[in-house]
């Protein structure tokens, strides 16, 4: 549903524009029925509506919450007001937006990844860091694939998983894993998905630089049945046109009075006026039963924390360090 939302004409032609106006309009009466997505639970705190009587002569009838708006119109209500920020550039609204209504960006799903071939998947996996059920592989993909053909034939040979698994091999779930680790995937579609949200014509999307936090796997099994979770982490910046612009004027002005720009050149990619306009981060979610094969995947959209650099050798969770 949330799909639909996003491909929608209203998120094209923003009307709201301030955060007032955005919750007046979650008081009105709506229906209840409609969902996010299986995974997200948005806030269901009613704005009470202010209660009028219309006979002068009779006392005031006693305060009554309207009920809750239905998530369909939140999320929708939430994605305009981005929009509209967006198309403003108005950097406060944008992240007062993002902050207030984070729980409904938290599980925005994702449609099932694009193909991709074993050997590409290896071809990724030799350069990444990854997280194995806590064990980490610092750039050793050569030894986490040999840990994962291993743990899923393990796994796929327990008696409990054979009682109901059928025809589940540890060489399908491999391959299944591997290929879901791809970032040339996860990538292609938080950008994607990112820019449909947040993006304008006045601003540029492009990867931040830096190193990027471990893809976090957790592979086991539960209820006869070989499970899996992998977590991919992308990060992005906004960057506006004027200002490239600006700083374009200004190396053109430095170069013809003869001064070195190489500073400001250099500095233009870690933000020579600041950095990113606005920093996003993003984290595609897809969790896979093997024995009945269905999944779910999803996009979470956070923002960082200013002035806090993230430790990208660090998850989420405890871990233990697998080294050489």
């Amino acid at each position: 549903m949330v799909l639909e939302l996003l491909y929608s004409s209203p998120i094209l032609t923003p009307k709201i524009s301030t955060m007032a106006h955005l919750a007046k309009s979650q008081s009105q009466k709506t229906s209840n029925q409609d969902k996010i997505s299986p995974l997200s639970s948005p806030s269901t705190s009613p704005i009470p509506a202010p209660s009028t009587s219309l006979n002068p002569s009779l006392p005031p009838a006693p305060p009554s919450q309207s009920p809750p708006s239905s998530p369909s119109n939140q999320i929708s209500l939430v994605l305009q007001t981005l929009q509209s920020a967006s198309q403003q550039s108005n950097q406060k609204l944008l992240l007062e937006t993002l902050h207030q209504f984070r729980s409904h960006l938290s599980c925005i799903p994702l449609p099932p990844p694009k193909p991709c071939s074993t050997s590409q998947a290896v071809k990724d996996l030799l350069r990444e860091r990854v997280v194995l059920n806590g064990v980490r592989y610092l750039c050793q993909g050569s030894l986490f694939i040999e840990t994962l053909k291993r743990l899923s034939k393990i796994l796929c040979g327990s008696q409990k998983v054979n009682g109901s698994a059928g025809d589940t091999s540890g060489k399908f779930v491999t391959e299944a894993v591997m290929t879901r680790c791809a970032r040339t995937t996860s990538g292609a579609d938080s950008y994607e998905m990112v820019n449909k949200i947040l993006g304008s014509p006045d601003l540029l999307l492009k990867p931040r630089s830096g190193q990027l936090p471990p893809i976090d796997i957790e592979l086991y099994e539960r209820n006869g049945s070989v499970m899996a979770a992998v977590s991919s982490t992308n990060c992005y910046g906004f960057y506006r046109f004027s200002d490239i612009e600006m700083m374009g004027n200004r190396m053109s002005m430095s170069s013809g009075d003869g001064e070195n720009n190489d500073a400001d050149s250099s500095s233009f990619g870690g933000g020579g006026f600041g950095g990113p306009w606005l920093s996003v981060d993003t984290v595609v979610v897809e969790k896979i039963d093997f024995r009945t094969g269905r999944s779910l995947r999803f996009l979470r959209i956070e923002i960082p924390q200013e002035g806090v650099g993230r430790d990208s050798d660090s998850p989420a969770r405890n871990s233990i360090v697998c080294s050489p």
